[in-house]
C-alpha cells in the first residue's frame, strides 16, 4: 500500500490565500486518496518530528504533501524538515526546489530560464552595489 504524509502547520492547515488561516482541505485530501488506497496521515510538522523516530522506517518511497510558510523562522525549520525527508527517501509533493522559490525571486527567474519561459527582459542581481553597476541611464 503507498503511503501519504500531509504535513501541516501548527494549526493544520496549509496556508493557500492571502490570510494564513485559508487552507485547501485536508479532509477532502485525506478522502480522495483513501479511496485511492493509499494509507495517509495528517500531522502537524511539530507532530511529525516528535514521532520521527517510530515514523523512519515508513518514509522512504512515502509521498509528502507539505504546508510551507512566510516566516523566516517556521520556514527554515520547515526546510530542515524537508531536507530530512528527502535524506530519508521520501517524496516531496511539490519538490523541494519548488519550495525554495516560495518568495524567493531569484530562484524563480533561474527556474524560469532553465524552462526556457519566456519573460520581459530583466537583469538579474544580488547586491545592491552590483545592481548600480548594471544600472545603465
Amino acid at each position: 500500500m503507498q503511503r501519504l504524509f500531509i504535513l501541516t502547520n501548527s494549526v493544520g492547515s496549509i496556508p493557500q490565500k492571502l490570510h494564513e488561516t485559508e487552507s485547501f482541505s485536508t479532509d477532502l485530501i485525506q478522502k480522495y486518496f483513501i479511496n485511492k488506497h493509499f494509507e495517509v496521515r495528517v500531522l502537524t510538522f511539530d507532530k511529525f518530528i516528535s514521532e520521527f523516530s517510530g515514523l523512519k522506517n515508513n518514509i522512504k518511497g512515502s509521498f509528502f504533501i507539505y504546508a510551507s510558510s512566510q516566516y523566516p523562522e517556521y520556514y527554515s525549520s520547515i526546510e530542515d524538515i524537508l531536507l530530512l525527508i528527502r535524506r530519508s527517501g521520501g517524496i516531496l509533493i511539490p519538490k523541494f526546489i519548488h519550495f525554495r522559490a516560495h518568495e524567493n525571486k531569484y530562484l524563480q527567474e533561474l527556474i524560469k530560464t532553465d524552462l526556457e519561459i519566456e519573460t520581459p527582459g530583466s537583469v538579474l542581481i544580488s547586491s545592491l552595489e552590483e545592481g548600480m553597476n548594471k544600472i545603465k541611464y
